[in-house]
């Protein structure tokens, strides 16, 4: 009967000393064996049955399910290994019991699993792989294109396309492919790779802008709504009100707000003979609060649609700001020949059939003027 590891029940350290020199644990391993009683148990089933000289198919065979899984996707996986996209997998583990000593038991129990690559250019390699269920693996395949980082966000292939298109660099899904195909190996992650690619093409700077930056202030550049006091009276009263950092269309409202307050409560006390005029007064302040929110609604819809526009979108529906592509120099102002204009000839306005055109002065060179005067019979 195999003896079953039995290490201290205090000590929930991972037993290092028990694994070969030359194939350490994956961290998944190691994190869940401090952290899961369940699965510290199933990494004490292997240990002695490893260093016992236990099979694969020993391990297929296996009550527990864990061990049964390990076993198992290894009889499948081998299949592959001599394929020509598993060249850049570490030899190291494409045999028994490698694999077993770096991934140790599956800790998915009830779920379909298999051993994942967390970075597919990297292929099967110490450090790389993972447990990982069939949900998930199938999640990161359908959203397997989605891979290039543009202004903070992960982005399709297809839609980098697009965005390259707005900034005036063309390219086709060919060429990406062909890109990790050929630079794979110089990159040690994807995030580098799709970077020496975006930098190449003259498009990381765009890549990497903020949206946000981009957009105009449009609260901060809005002129004052006219009306209540004059505009140095504006200027003065809000400038006693920077502190609250808005803007200054906003803060004309706040104060017009207090004004309506302050009429709302003169107009409530009993009779007397302002009443009149303060109620048209509060009428004036109520119009221009309206006015003042109307065109705040206004600069906001602006806003939310310039910034729909830069993320959703690109930097194509936003000519005013549009960046410069890097790596690309701006061509020199094109200055267009001066057209010659020739004079065309005059024609005899007939007495009382002049307008507007023909009460304007014009001009006449040398020769022009000479063959109009003898037209006319002057010598």
């Amino acid at each position: 009967m195999t003896a079953i590891f039995q290490p201290s029940n205090k000590d929930h350290s991972f037993p290092f000393h028990e694994w070969p020199k030359d194939i350490p644990p994956s961290d998944q391993l190691v994190t869940l064996y401090e952290s899961n009683i369940a699965y510290r148990t199933s990494v004490q089933r292997m240990i002695p049955l490893l260093k016992e000289g236990a099979t694969c198919t020993d391990f297929r065979n296996h009550s527990h399910m864990g061990l049964r899984k390990l076993g198992n996707w290894f009889k499948d996986r081998k299949k592959s290994f001599k394929r020509k996209e598993h060249y850049g997998n570490d030899p190291v583990l494409d045999v028994w019991p490698n694999i077993a000593w770096h991934m140790g038991p599956c800790p998915l129990q009830g779920k379909q699993a298999s051993v994942h690559r967390v970075d597919d250019l990297k292929g099967y390699r110490i450090g790389n792989l993972e447990w990982a269920s069939k949900a998930v693996q199938a999640l990161e395949k359908a959203e397997g294109t989605r891979k290039i980082k543009w202004q903070g966000k992960y982005i399709s292939d297809s839609q980098l396309i697009a965005k390259l298109k707005a900034i005036g660099i063309t390219r086709n899904q060919n060429q990406i492919w062909q890109f990790r195909k050929n630079n794979k190996v110089k990159f040690p992650s994807l995030d580098a790779l799709h970077k020496a690619m975006l930098q190449k093409w003259g498009a990381y700077e765009a890549s990497t802008a903020s949206p946000s930056a981009l957009i105009p202030d449009f609260f901060g550049e809005a002129p004052l709504e006219k009306g209540l006091f004059l505009p140095h009276e504006w200027d003065k009263r809000i400038k006693a009100r920077m502190y609250k950092n808005k803007s200054p269309l906003e803060l004309q409202l706040d104060i017009a707000r207090e004004l309506e307050e302050e009429y709302k409560w003169a107009v409530s006390q009993p009779e007397n003979g302002y009443t009149l005029s303060l109620k048209k007064k509060l009428n004036e302040i109520e119009r221009f609060i309206r006015q003042v929110r109307y065109r705040l609604d206004d600069l906001a819809t602006k806003k939310l649609s310039a910034t729909h526009d830069l993320v959703t979108i690109g930097l194509d529906k936003a000519p005013d700001f549009h960046l410069q592509p890097v790596g690309f120099s701006a061509p020199a102002p094109i200055t267009p020949p001066k057209q010659k204009i020739d004079v065309a000839p005059t024609k005899p306005v007939a007495q009382g059939d002049g307008d507007e055109e023909d009460d304007k002065p014009f001009f006449l060179s040398g020769e022009a003027l000479a063959q109009h005067l003898k037209e006319l019979g002057c010598s």
